[in-house]
């Protein structure tokens, strides 16, 4: 059973090490750059609560998300003030092999860049 509560994307850790720069090839955001996704929530286009809910589990006293590219998208988005808390499915159940992050869940590498203008960020505020 999954439950909801809110939490800022800071307090969020990833699962795994590493990431592909795209979406999946399904929703709004199929086969996107998640820095293009980025780019739309800094230019208005869309808001944080358009990207679709992550589920994160409770580990070691700290929340690790199931959607590591969405989280990417949240985390940036927050560090921009465009966010402060977002709502989170609560999962109590997650295989072991699905951790695979090297850095305790504090980074992650996005696989071959994640794309879009953020790095151009200021501009956008």
């Amino acid at each position: 059973m999954e439950t909801m509560r809110y939490l800022s994307p800071s307090e969020i850790r990833y699962t795994q090490n590493s990431t592909s720069n795209t979406f999946g090839n399904h929703g709004r955001y199929a086969n996107r750059l998640i820095g293009e996704s980025l780019d739309d929530i800094l230019l208005g286009n869309c808001n944080v609560h358009d990207i679709p809910t992550i589920t994160v589990v409770r580990r070691n006293n700290a929340w690790y998300s199931v959607d590591n590219r969405r989280l990417w998208v949240l985390k940036k988005a927050e560090e921009l003030g465009k966010c402060s808390e977002i709502p989170v499915y609560i999962s109590y159940d997650l295989p072991d092999f699905k951790f695979t992050t090297y850095s305790n869940g504090l980074n992650i590498e996005i696989r071959r860049g994640p794309g879009g203008n953020f790095e151009v960020k200021r501009d956008y505020i």
